[in-house]
């Protein structure tokens, strides 16, 4: 995820590729394609993660939550800030 954000990926991307969706449209139009290889490169060793299947299971569990507010919870920040903020997405 700190790579996600250093590279201002959405995590709308990030969530896609851990669930093996990759689509055209949410790629980051403004990344080289050897860099988007190489963090797509880092994904894939997510999925290939025993644990992953937690994650996973989040994903389907709560369909009604955002990527962004997912993976910010699982950063530590506080439901408060993430469920309450306009300006996440």
């Amino acid at each position: 995820m700190s790579l996600t954000r250093q590279l201002q990926i959405h995590y709308q991307y990030l969530g896609e590729l851990i669930n093996g969706i990759d689509k055209v449209e949410s790629q980051p139009p403004f990344i080289k394609d050897s860099v988007l290889q190489i963090y797509t490169e880092e994904v894939k060793k997510i999925t290939e993660d025993e644990n992953v299947d937690t994650l996973i299971n989040i994903f389907e569990n709560h369909q009604d939550v955002k990527y962004a507010q997912i993976f910010l919870l699982i950063l530590g920040a506080k439901p408060k800030l993430v469920f309450e903020n306009t300006i996440i997405k």
